[in-house]
């Protein structure tokens, strides 16, 4: 049986890899953290770890993804460090797993976004089931 690609090897390369802002207004919205996140964030305590927060929230915000810290752009930290009158974001600093693992459930958590788990793939199966019970909804699929 053949296999169908969906994308072409550049396609996935450039899925896998950090968004690529087209300028500052796009980067603007995406790396101006929420006030009660940025208040948090300062507790942090050093310049690399809230601008790797940053970079990594602005991220997740545009895709619904994390990457790896050498995806980062190097354009978008110095629009962080800039933007919040930061140090320049060193991209050899080294984060505990631990720490990213935090920082991503607090991003999660601020953005609503739940693990997939049973409970909600149940939720999904219903949700969906009504959708299709109701009028005129099977007649689009057919």
């Amino acid at each position: 049986m053949a296999r169908i690609e969906y994308l072409s090897e550049l396609e996935i390369k450039k899925f896998e890899k950090a968004p690529e802002f087209e300028n500052n207004i796009e980067r603007n919205y995406y790396f101006t953290l929420p006030s009660s996140i940025h208040k948090q964030v300062l507790t942090f305590g050093n310049d690399q770890s809230f601008i790797f927060f940053t970079l990594i929230f602005g991220y997740f915000k545009a895709t619904n993804m994390f990457f790896e810290l050498n995806s980062f752009s190097s354009i978008d930290t110095k629009f962080i460090s800039d933007k919040y009158q930061l140090s320049t974001f060193d991209p050899k600093t080294i984060f505990a797993s631990r720490t990213v693992q935090r920082y991503k459930q607090l991003i999660k958590a601020h953005l609503g976004v739940n693990e997939y788990s049973n409970d909600i793939e149940l939720k999904l199966q219903n949700h969906a089931i009504e959708l299709y019970n109701t009028p005129n909804c099977q007649d689009n699929l057919f």
